[in-house]
């Protein structure tokens, strides 16, 4: 106690010292498999991870403006209690609706970066935290975090000295459930992915949250070649002044072999896992002939995937009706906005593709 109250105060210092002023769940599906909601909050982040025991973590909020939809998001779920909050870093469109979310709902504990700000967002979000005194501490490199039945949540960002940059100063966590496994990466830039790689930690991961709405400061060949996502999810907001996602960005997801779901095409997008093998959900379906803008994913309901992340893909391109292994000239052709990528010949083939003639997949 003492301890979390040190904390918080030496943050709220921090904060006015820069200038500010001027787990349980009742819910209709309790025998569920692990669930994750990435959930769709404009230009911001936050996603819902649910245990099989019940147990549930709250990572980011979105901005202020989306607490109340957020709430009823949490509230048409079932939720009751949040065992967890994790606040990945102190920019408003992560930690403005856990505002709202603090307010309506108990919550057993609350992670946070320890990167103070300057805004009065931040503050108000460490006064509620005190003033309802939630048990509140620093998420740290190494941390872990037991969700029950088997489902782990491994902290892998940051450690001390915190960065100077508020985006690389970002918690970045591992949840395993099985041989599945997901990579959330706040808004780490590439200095934390290099960072990440000198450490050897394990970060191969099925399913990728894409750092910082897909912005052409994260996503590094080398990282994405470590982690071997298979499911790449940007959450971000349609028609964006930022330009996010970024080309360069879905490019690279495209080399990699990465499934992409774009929030502000697909809604809300969610993985169901037995921890063995997984399905992607989407609110919004796209033809496999017409992905989204600048994706190079097929975005469907009730896609499934092994634990393995393994397994070859084929390219092709909605200009054409040729699909291609990934090496073929041709393949390497295809612009990202152009891109689709398929899990197997029987996919392209359903899909209305032919073999390309060249690379004979």
């Amino acid at each position: 106690m003492l301890r979390r109250r040190f904390a918080l105060a030496v943050l709220l210092m921090l904060a006015l010292a820069l200038g500010v002023f001027g787990g349980a769940i009742t819910s209709r599906e309790a025998t569920a498999p692990l669930v994750v909601h990435f959930i769709d909050v404009g230009q911001g982040d936050s996603i819902l991870i649910r245990s099989p025991s019940g147990r549930t973590m709250l990572v980011d909020g979105g901005e202020p403006s989306v607490g109340h939809r957020l709430v009823g998001f949490l509230r048409d779920k079932g939720v009751t209690k949040l065992d967890y909050v994790v606040s990945t870093h102190p920019h408003a469109d992560h930690i403005g609706g856990l505002i709202d979310v603090l307010r309506e709902f108990p919550v057993g504990r609350v992670y946070d970066s320890g990167k103070a700000h300057t805004t009065q967002t931040y503050e108000d979000y460490l006064l509620l935290i005190e003033r309802k005194d939630i048990p509140f501490e620093l998420a740290r490199a190494g941390k872990s975090i037991d969700l029950g039945d088997g489902v782990k949540v491994l902290v892998l960002w940051p450690k001390d000295p915190l960065p100077t940059s508020i985006n690389d100063a970002s918690v970045v966590i591992r949840l395993t459930y099985g041989k599945v496994s997901v990579l959330l990466t706040g808004d780490a830039e590439s200095a934390v992915e290099r960072a990440l790689l000198a450490s050897r930690k394990e970060i191969a991961s099925q399913i990728l949250k894409v750092a910082h709405h897909g912005s052409s400061s994260s996503c590094t060949g080398a990282f994405l070649g470590k982690v071997k996502p298979v499911v790449a999810v940007i959450s971000v907001g349609a028609g964006n002044r930022y330009g996010h996602p970024s080309d360069s960005t879905l490019k690279a997801l495209a080399l990699a072999g990465a499934k992409v779901y774009r929030t502000d095409q697909n809604g809300t997008v969610t993985i169901r896992s037995d921890g063995e093998r997984y399905v992607v959900e989407v609110e919004t379906q796209a033809s496999p002939r017409s992905p989204p803008a600048g994706g190079c994913g097929l975005a469907g309901t009730g896609e499934t995937g092994t634990g393995q992340g393994k397994g070859t893909r084929y390219y092709a391109s909605i200009k054409s009706n040729k699909f291609h292994y990934p090496s073929c000239r041709y393949a390497k052709q295809i612009s990202a906005s152009s891109l689709i990528v398929f899990n197997s010949r029987e996919e392209a083939i359903a899909a209305g593709y032919v073999p390309c003639k060249v690379c004979r997949p």
